[in-house]
């Protein structure tokens, strides 16, 4: 394995740790916070509340349209195969047949 693909892994591996306290963060402080003393008018714990939403509304989005690209790539390639695995030209050579005359 070359060090610029070691390298992708550990950035790869550190952006879904990020995410991933990103997703609990968000989440846990919600559940905490869904009942305090608010104050109705510009409450910072509601507008903290208020973006904790939009990052997971953010994050689910993202995770939908990775899930919609992986099953689109997956029908297209998997019908070009079956196409191509179709029309393949069978001819004695590419069987290897002795041909004895």
């Amino acid at each position: 394995m070359s060090m610029k693909n070691k390298d992708r892994r550990i950035l790869a591996v550190i952006l879904g740790i990020f995410i991933m306290f990103a997703l609990f963060g968000s989440s846990f402080f919600i559940a905490t916070e869904v009942h305090h003393n608010c104050c109705e008018e510009e409450c910072p714990v509601c507008d903290s509340i208020k973006q904790c939403r939009n990052t997971l509304k953010t994050l689910a989005d993202g995770a939908l349209a990775c899930i919609v690209f992986v099953a689109a790539f997956y029908s297209v390639v998997s019908t070009i195969t079956v196409f191509t695995a179709d029309f393949a030209h069978k001819t004695p050579v590419s069987f290897k047949v002795r041909m004895n005359d």
